[in-house]
């Protein structure tokens, strides 16, 4: 699949005026920059935070993106949002500590599913009523946790 097919999942806040993304920079770790995030730049600085990773992100580290994304957040067989495991969900938190008290104009976002989680997904949005659990799981997740988007 194109990038195109795939603009419809993409948050409206990624696209540009011809639909297609604009992220400049995806990486699986997050690393201090040299050239901090400009605000009203309109260039897409993404991190993400892995879940089964060890390394501990810092302030420094998140201030440097404009978007930080916490990786994984797994979806059950009948849709809803869970973060499995102690390590996760104590990673998860410390990201959200750090990207809303200390670095405030960073939008915290999360993933749903990854490799090891995704099969779920074609089951629940198969059925209407998993697919309606699955969409008021993840509004109440961001409620819940304070973040901006998926």
């Amino acid at each position: 699949m194109s990038l195109r097919e795939h603009a419809p999942r993409i948050s409206k806040n990624f696209l540009n005026v011809s639909g297609t993304p604009t992220v400049t920079s995806i990486s699986s770790t997050v690393a201090a920059s040299t050239y901090p995030a400009t605000p009203g730049c309109n260039k897409r600085i993404i991190g993400y935070y892995f879940a089964t990773q060890t390394s501990v992100i810092t302030s420094d580290q998140v201030s440097n993106l404009t978007h930080a994304v916490f990786a994984f957040v797994n979806i059950t067989s009948d849709g809803q949002l869970q973060i499995d495991g102690d390590l996760a969900k104590n990673r998860f938190t410390n990201l959200i500590e750090i990207a809303k008290q200390q670095t405030p104009q960073v939008k915290v976002m999360i993933s749903i599913g990854g490799n090891d989680n995704s099969n779920n997904f074609k089951p629940v949005l198969s059925s209407p009523d998993r697919k309606k659990l699955f969409i008021n799981s993840t509004v109440s997740f961001l409620q819940t946790y304070d973040i901006d988007g998926v």
